[in-house]
């Protein structure tokens, strides 16, 4: 009977060591598990924080590149620009020789007439004219073929144009005409036209501006001496009476 209590004792003495022994393995590997998954989430954060710090710095390292280098820019444009008015201020318009340009009379024996300003200029056969006026004046004038001659057909515009405008350093040449000084640039192509424009610098109260557009160049230059007939033949004021 002693035997058999101390049996069963004994025997319940095993499973609570057991239970225990398993109870406390349980434990310390719940609390291993606990730190590791601390030192993970540790770890994870420390990286992110680096990568978005270096990302920073990088950005505002980039941001002040380019500062310096917009600063740098903007000081060679405010160290050139002296320089380029100084350039526009030291041009000077040159005189033109008109007795030495080639001109072309033929066929140029159509005449407008107009009034007001006392204006008046030759055209060429088979083109046509439209003048507009503005109050009792004359504001403009256009003139173009419509022989067929030209496809599209060039057009000549004339215009009368404020004197308060007129700025002499915009043009690289001049010469005198008549009662007048006209200047004028080389002509300007853009997408197949060629266009020149001319102003007439007046002592009247007016001003006046001729425009040629024609399409190609080799067309502009068989025409300019033509044109430069019709830029001679152009009067205005007293002289035309």
């Amino acid at each position: 009977m002693c035997n058999q209590t101390a049996e069963i004792r004994n025997s319940n003495e095993l499973k609570i060591w057991i239970r225990n022994y398993s109870l406390s393995l349980f434990l310390h590997f719940f609390v291993l598990m606990f730190f590791l998954l601390i030192e993970f989430s540790e770890v994870k954060p420390k990286i992110n924080t680096n990568y978005f710090f270096f990302d920073t710095r990088t950005v505002a390292t980039e941001d002040v590149n380019n500062e310096e280098a917009q600063d740098n820019t903007q000081n060679k444009i405010n160290e050139q620009q002296p320089e380029e008015v100084e350039k526009k201020i030291e041009q000077v318009t040159a005189f033109v020789d008109l007795a030495e340009i080639e001109v072309d009379t033929i066929q140029l024996d159509q005449l407008y007439k107009e009034s007001t300003l006392n204006v008046s200029i030759k055209y060429p056969q088979g083109w046509v004219f439209l003048d507009q006026t503005q109050g009792d004046k004359l504001d403009g004038v256009t003139f173009w073929a419509a022989d067929g001659a030209y496809n599209p057909p060039p057009y000549l515009h004339l215009e009368v144009v404020e004197k308060d405008y007129f700025i002499e350093k915009r043009y690289l040449y001049k010469a005198e005409i008549e009662n007048s000084i006209v200047f004028f640039n080389d002509p300007e192509e853009m997408e197949g036209y060629v266009s020149q424009t001319f102003y007439f610098r007046t002592e009247y109260d007016e001003d006046f501006q001729i425009k040629l557009m024609i399409k190609g160049l080799n067309e502009f230059t068989s025409f300019k001496p033509k044109l430069w007939a019709i830029i001679k033949s152009f009067k205005f004021g007293n002289s035309l009476f």
